[in-house]
This record gives structure tokens, sequence and C-alpha cells, in this order.
């Protein structure tokens, strides 16, 4: 075959360190636009960016041309630095260690992008750590809680 062809979409997870609730109301959609910025330079278009004040959610179609590890590893990088000029109340900011990344199939990810749409909503029940462990429960990835948390 002369092309290379994929229809693969990524829903990845990841938090502030320590789960700082640092990403402000005011705050959120700006990191969530720059998240999206980011996506685009990378050929990795996202459908739906969203999270709450200590965690986001990415919902992207993965490019031939970049791994899932590069990509969280340039999304948190050029997000971490754009935090810690743009917003000098949170000048120590970082992002977790560790992400979760999640597939996604074409027929689902309408169902994905209104999860990472309602995500004020949902965490008024639950929160990121109890959320985090559903999705891998769900995906049957196994786990240590013990080094789950950084």
């Amino acid at each position: 075959m002369s092309q290379s062809f994929s229809d693969i979409y990524v829903h990845i997870v990841f938090s502030t360190y320590g789960r700082v609730k640092c990403l402000s109301p005011s705050l959120a959609p700006q990191i969530w636009k720059y998240l999206a910025g980011i996506c685009h330079v990378l050929n990795c278009p996202a459908l739906e960016i969203g999270g709450t004040d200590d965690h986001v959610h990415i919902l992207c179609k993965l490019s031939n041309d970049i791994t899932v590890q590069d990509l969280v590893k340039k999304l948190k990088s050029s997000s971490s630095k754009w935090l810690k000029k743009n917003s000098p109340e949170i000048l120590y900011f970082n992002w977790q260690r560790g992400y979760g990344a999640f597939s996604v199939s074409s027929s689902n990810k309408g169902i994905v992008a209104s999860y990472i749409n309602n995500q004020h909503h949902h965490h008024r029940a639950i929160s990121f750590e109890e959320e985090l462990i559903t999705l891998l429960k769900k995906c049957n990835i196994e786990y240590d809680e013990k080094y789950l948390w950084d």
C-alpha cells in the first residue's frame, strides 16, 4: 500500500501534580484552548477538551506521525511552560508524571466527547481518583494503587 490510513481516537487523562486544585474557572478554558492548539500543531485534532480544577481530559484523533507517549509529553511540557508564564499565581505548576490513555472507537467518540464536556456535573458525585480507577477497571487495566498517585 503506498499510503498510510488510520482512524484512531484516544481519550487522554492527566492531573495536576498532587491533584492541586489550581485550574480556576477563569484559567481552565484558556488552558483547554492552548492544549487544543498543541493538538492541532501536532496534527492530532482535538474533538473535545475539558476537565475540572485538578485534571484534564482530551479526546483527539491520533496522527500517524506521533506516539501517544510523545503526544502526551508535548502536551504536558508545553502547557506547563505556558501556565507558568501566563499565570504567576501558579508559578510552581506541574502536571502529574503519569497519564491515562484509552482507545475510543469512531462510533463512541460522541459519547466520550459528551462525557468530557460534562466534567463539572460528573465531579459533583465522584473525585478524580474515583473516576480514574473506574476508567482503569472499565478497560481491564491492571494497576497497583500504591503507585497510582504522585
